[in-house]
């Protein structure tokens, strides 16, 4: 995989998430909904139980991050 913001390869392995309290909520909104009122505006939710993993990919270059999770 190209990394989106040097254009590098990036190295595909596995993320690993860690939270305080057992799980945590990543919250993607679109840019065209941020605009949008905090209760009018539409994400897509993901709760991620701690020690979950995930596929990811990591850039050398820029040092990027790129998880990969399904919304459901």
């Amino acid at each position: 995989m190209q990394c989106p913001k040097c254009g590098r390869e990036m190295e595909k392995g596995k993320l690993t998430f860690f939270t305080a309290q057992g799980y945590t909520l990543l919250s993607f909104t679109p840019v065209s909904e941020a605009e949008k009122g905090f209760f009018k505006r539409k994400t897509v939710d993901k709760m991620i139980l701690a020690g979950q993993e995930a596929e990811g990919w990591h850039c050398g270059g820029c040092k990027l991050l790129l998880p990969l999770l399904t919304a459901d």
